[in-house]
């Protein structure tokens, strides 16, 4: 075989050209991609994803502190039962354990209770995060015989 005919290990310009440009198009494409997903709010989603999932593990982890506690009284009336988190919201579960439901002023208790909870909502240390990350509050009252009365939901940016 002649050195005519062999193939060149050399690349040539053309070669060269070819690769820069190959080269050239994948970083557009690169750029391309990763505007489009910056404008369609992948990263902000992802990151609000990853702070809503470490909120979610907070609120977890307080409401098993509250419940490791068991129930206990407040009060001499009132008893908190037990709190959970469910659908983005935090449930108080409260009990009046010396009073049934038919003898109680039911307005005028959850007048009451809801200023009191309002109150508790804006003021209180243990209330921070609600207030920090506008978690819905849900306040639920039960007698001594366990009939429902009253459960109420308080958001902190419309009563703090």
């Amino acid at each position: 075989m002649s050195a005519e005919n062999s193939p060149s290990t050399t690349p040539t310009v053309s070669d060269r050209k070819k690769f820069f440009a190959f080269i050239l198009l994948g970083v557009v494409a690169l750029v391309v991609i990763a505007s489009l997903l910056w404008l369609s709010g992948y990263p902000q989603s992802f990151l609000a994803q990853r702070e809503k999932s470490q909120l979610r593990q907070q609120l977890l982890e307080k409401a098993a502190r509250i419940n490791y506690q068991g129930p206990r009284m407040l009060t001499l009336q009132v008893r908190l039962d037990s709190v959970r988190l469910h659908n983005d919201r935090f449930y108080y579960y409260y009990t009046f354990p010396k009073d049934q439901v038919d003898r109680l002023n039911l307005p005028q208790i959850e007048a009451s209770l809801r200023r009191q909870m309002a109150q508790q909502l804006c003021q209180a240390e243990a209330m921070a995060i609600f207030r920090q990350h506008q978690v819905a509050v849900v306040f639920a009252y039960r007698d001594a015989k366990g009939k429902d009365i009253t459960e109420f939901s308080l958001r902190p940016e419309q009563v703090c």
